[in-house]
């Protein structure tokens, strides 16, 4: 394996180690932007079951204390969180409870 690609897996078994969303804050602290594109899942197999949270995204306006995980205190134990984020693709939702 030549040394990039050690360094490419090396780099991709630490990050499965990591939530999504701590990766995802660690970006946007760095200041990379980005949405992917295209993403899909690993397996069809995987099925979520448990009474609907919904939220509905919208752009925030800047007021202090204004984030995207505001509702998470709110999520019930059990429940799946379903977001709105009316179909945009150039940004990326998260949500982890």
């Amino acid at each position: 394996m030549a040394v990039s690609d050690r360094m490419q897996h090396d780099i991709v078994t630490r990050l499965r180690e990591l939530p999504t969303a701590a990766i995802s804050d660690a970006l946007d602290q760095a200041g990379i932007e980005g949405a992917l594109h295209g993403i899909a899942p690993l397996s069809n197999d995987f099925r979520a079951v448990g009474p609907a949270f919904t939220v509905r995204y919208t752009p925030i306006d800047g007021t202090v204390g204004d984030t995207v995980g505001d509702f998470l205190d709110d999520v019930p134990p059990g429940a799946v969180i379903v977001i709105d984020n009316d179909g945009r693709t150039d940004l990326t939702v998260w949500a982890a409870s």
